[in-house]
């Protein structure tokens, strides 16, 4: 038992080293789960079965949420529409089916060679069992010593009952390390594997005994509508495996007088709204389990007057919020604030609840401050993980370093508790534990040496327990726990079966396809607008710019105009006979003075109102022309003429 505890506390110490916890070994087996489910969604009910099934380890949901963080970090799966979905490629490269195969294909070949050896050598008719109950029972007392061996060329000494089992299994690795190094090689990976089998699963374990000392545990509003199936049953299986830990260590379950009235305004909310056939979704999970379910709003006053019996089966109590003292007031409107703004409140009174249970939560621990969830007296249970980074953001400044928060989710509570607890062994023949395990963790040659030297300091160091490894290990994952809980994402998981998860999936696809449509119609309406203003500026300056160049054309000619008249009037004055001789001996001088006055006369005309002299002929020529028709037609007689004439007269 101390090798066992050893070897784990030197693997667990190592791994913590390069950036991996306890909880990382257990990727490799969700992995596989996901690799071969028939589903590419993922759902935590299949995935919990499917785990059960494939490796019989019973994992509550809250750590496997936690082991699809880091499965997800990994690149194992990827989320879309608030679900995750496999990354097959991903997962088929872990390659754990084929190590667990090699593994047990490794442990088939010793046992049949220790079969042979016994029956040749010492005359003994082994069946597989029974050599594989002597090898499990050699490798449970003397894998550390036996791997040292081996490690440094040495040849395994054999002491003991020259008839028993142990004596001849060691006879059998001293004589495989005389003649036969392959098989060697296999039982070095035997015994690697029962060590890492070691590490996940420590044999006779202890655990962290801690347990919860007046400690109240108050529970939130969604927490409650879950435990008490209000929610469905995807969403009560991990609150109502939290409460099973919960009471497992002693805590004393409570909720809030005004959480327990906030439960009630839900539920009266959902009838009513059930009665009046509103939207499904008004009132969050509750009301769509209520319509999903067929219920009615008569149903639903059922079970809101079962619902005290309901806590009461579950042992939670209700208490009124302690009185206010000013020396252990909080900052309210400072804290309402800030929840505020991280979340965003489309009911303030939902706002104020979480002000009021918070402040509560305060006052009844009086200023006393514990780095351990089960000594701080009080402490709020959310699934709101926004709320519980808000609230720890804002006590923080005037919190001690690593001080339990006011306020904590269930995600975060669950994975501690369990930390704390040992991880049985599963049901399962000895050489598929062993396999399973090697393939899960597949450590390289060089992993194995800093292994073996930790183990090395470990043992120079003083005796090791169960309890300094379960501690140990406890510490280690729940600062990588916390640590994802600080940049956590409260939608990352979506409860429920796979059917359930891909309508959810669905529904959440075609709400990001409608705000996506109705985003693009916005911005089209926005360009349509603004190109419409453009077209608009771009008229007028047309009209603008044609208008000045009208003006600068008009003033152009004019004074072309101008220019013209001057020219004409200097030509006149020129020409005209002003000594005004007599008009026998000037008669050609004034005749072409006055031929100028009416060439410049008709030039006015023609430039100012557009006439020109073809036009006067012309006119002249049809009126002419009329006139003279008329004379004609009376001279003969004709009535045309008389008519022209009556119309004149």
């Amino acid at each position: 038992m101390y090798d066992a505890a050893l070897t784990s506390l030197a693997i667990l110490k190592v791994n913590w080293d390069r950036g991996t916890n306890y909880i990382e070994c257990f990727v490799p087996f969700i992995v596989e789960c996901i690799r071969q489910s028939p589903d590419d969604a993922i759902s935590l009910p299949s995935l919990q079965e499917e785990l059960k099934n494939r490796f019989a380890i019973d994992m509550p949901q809250n750590p496997l949420k936690m082991v699809l963080t880091r499965a997800l970090k990994r690149r194992f799966l990827r989320k879309e529409s608030g679900v995750l979905y496999r990354n097959i490629e991903q997962c088929a490269k872990i390659g754990f089916r084929e190590k667990q195969a090699k593994v047990e294909a490794t442990y088939d070949h010793v046992i049949e060679k220790l079969q042979q050896y016994a029956k040749t050598q010492h005359n003994i008719e082994w069946s597989a069992i029974d050599a594989s109950g002597a090898l499990h029972t050699f490798l449970r007392d003397n894998s550390l010593s036996l791997l040292f061996t081996i490690a440094e060329g040495g040849i395994y000494p054999n002491p003991g009952d020259r008839s028993g089992r142990d004596y001849i299994v060691g006879s059998f690795i001293a004589e495989a390390q005389k003649s036969d190094r392959q098989l060697v090689e296999d039982m070095v990976v035997l015994l690697q594997g029962n060590l890492l089998l070691n590490a996940l699963y420590l044999p006779d374990p202890g655990r962290v005994s801690r347990k919860f000392f007046n400690t109240q545990v108050f529970l939130d509003t969604s927490i409650i509508l879950c435990l008490v199936g209000f929610a469905g049953p995807a969403r009560a299986a991990p609150r109502l495996e939290l409460t099973a830990l919960l009471k497992q260590y002693d805590a004393s379950l409570r909720c809030f007088n005004m959480t327990y009235k906030e439960i009630q305004g839900i539920l009266d909310a959902c009838a009513a709204n059930l009665h009046r056939g509103g939207p499904r979704s008004i009132f969050g999970p509750s009301m769509e389990y209520f319509v999903e379910t067929g219920r009615t709003a008569s149903d639903v006053e059922l079970l809101a007057a079962r619902l005290p019996q309901k806590l009461r089966d579950l042992t939670i109590s209700i208490q009124q919020k302690p009185p206010y003292e000013d020396v252990l007031q909080i900052d309210e409107k400072g804290f309402e604030d800030t929840i505020e703004s991280a979340i965003g409140y489309a009911n303030p009174r939902a706002r104020l609840h979480d002000v009021d249970c918070i402040s509560a939560i305060a006052r009844l621990r009086r200023g006393q401050e514990s780095c351990y969830p089960e000594e701080c007296k009080a402490l709020f249970i959310t699934s709101n993980i926004t709320l519980a980074q808000a609230t720890n953001r804002f006590f923080r400044r005037e919190a001690s370093s690593g001080a339990v928060a006011l306020c904590m989710t269930d995600y975060a509570l669950g994975n501690l508790l369990w930390l704390k607890n040992p991880t049985i062994a599963p049901d399962l023949p000895k050489k598929q534990l062993l396999a399973q395990a090697y393939a899960a963790m597949q450590p390289s040659e060089q992993l194995w040496k800093k292994y073996l030297t930790e183990i090395t300091r470990l043992q120079e160091g003083g005796r090791i327990t169960t309890d300094d490894y379960y501690l140990l290990r406890y510490l280690f994952a729940a600062k990588g726990t916390l640590m994802d809980l600080t940049n956590g994402d409260d939608e990352l998981f979506t409860e429920g079966t796979v059917p359930e998860v891909l309508e959810i999936a669905k529904e959440r696809l075609r709400a990001d396809l409608q705000e996506t449509v109705h985003k693009e119609q916005n911005e089209k309406h926005r360009l349509e607008e603004e190109l419409q203003k453009r077209q608009e500026r771009d008229i007028f300056r047309c009209t603008t710019l044609r208008s000045k160049a009208a003006n600068i054309s008009k003033f152009f000619c004019r004074s072309l105009l101008l220019v013209g008249a001057v020219l004409v009037i200097f030509g006149i004055g020129y020409t005209f006979p002003w000594s005004l001789p007599h008009l026998g001996e000037a008669w050609f001088r004034y005749l072409l003075a006055i031929s100028l006055l009416i060439v410049f006369f008709l030039s006015s005309l023609s430039l100012i109102r557009g006439f020109t002299l073809k036009s006067i002929l012309a006119k002249i020529e049809q009126t002419l022309a009329d006139k003279l028709g008329r004379w004609f037609l009376n001279f003969a007689g004709l009535p045309g003429g008389e008519e022209d004439r009556a119309g004149v007269g």
